[in-house]
């Protein structure tokens, strides 16, 4: 235990208004992160996996065959790598803790508008905007986890990603018990939705602010300075488009 902590800084308050004496460990600081990353994870593995269950009733609901379908979800690649291509800087600017809230809820957001689309015009414009939240959302969280990882000093990603497959087999198991319940795919996808959205909402404060920890935390937990971290949207990105 660091006994000597405020004499270390000179006593001097944190970047986060706090003190040495009354802040909260870097250690938590990490840990709470991490849990938010895997929130995230979590929520956009289930949100796409939703969408996956019931590509066919909104298939059927817009009236379109597979060719068409398949033509529609080109275009929802269209708008994730539109959304890939602005999320990697906006994270830059201002903090992926910003972007990656935002993000999760147009993702979640969005995830209704296929299932009210009921003719290809508007269902190629409810999947590109669909496409959009997750590529915004792809990048902010891999951003995060990176800047969680780096925290860390070990690896930590692969768990992140494991998470987000759990959330697929979470999303799963749901779809398949509202299509028995026989709720329509709208009242199915708006739920959902809602209930994801709001869960981003309540999962943002626990991410990590770099700019709370002073270089004596990062010295001594491994976290990087923000400036070190400059970079980490860009190279998500990159990751994120690699992984689509």
């Amino acid at each position: 235990m660091r006994k000597d902590s405020g004499s270390d800084d000179g006593g001097s308050p944190d970047t986060d208004g706090g003190t040495a004496a009354g802040r909260t460990p870097p250690g938590r600081l990490l840990r709470r992160a991490r849990r938010g990353t895997f929130a995230y994870f979590a929520l956009n593995g289930f949100v796409m996996g939703v969408w996956v269950v019931h590509i066919p009733s909104v298939e059927a609901r817009a009236g379109i065959s597979h060719a068409v379908l398949g033509w529609l979800l080109l275009c929802m690649g269209g708008g994730a790598f539109a959304g890939l291509q602005l999320a990697g800087p906006l994270s830059d600017r201002f903090g992926s803790h910003r972007t990656l809230p935002v993000a999760a809820v147009l993702c979640s957001g969005s995830l209704v508008l296929p299932g009210l689309a009921e003719n290809v015009w508007a269902l190629g414009a409810a999947v590109v905007v669909f496409g959009f939240g997750n590529g915004c959302m792809d990048v902010s969280m891999n951003t995060h986890a990176v800047q969680v990882e780096r925290g860390y000093g070990r690896p930590v990603m692969s768990a992140f990603h494991a998470v987000f497959s759990i959330g697929g087999v979470f999303a799963a198991l749901a779809g398949a018990r509202t299509i028995s319940w026989g709720w329509s795919v709208p009242l199915t996808l708006g739920c959902i939705g809602a209930l994801c959205a709001v869960a981003s909402v309540l999962a943002a404060p626990t991410l990590l602010r770099l700019g709370t920890l002073s270089a004596v935390d990062a010295r001594d937990t491994g976290t990087v300075p923000e400036e070190a971290g400059k970079a980490s949207g860009a190279a998500a990105g990159a990751a994120a488009r690699v992984e689509a």
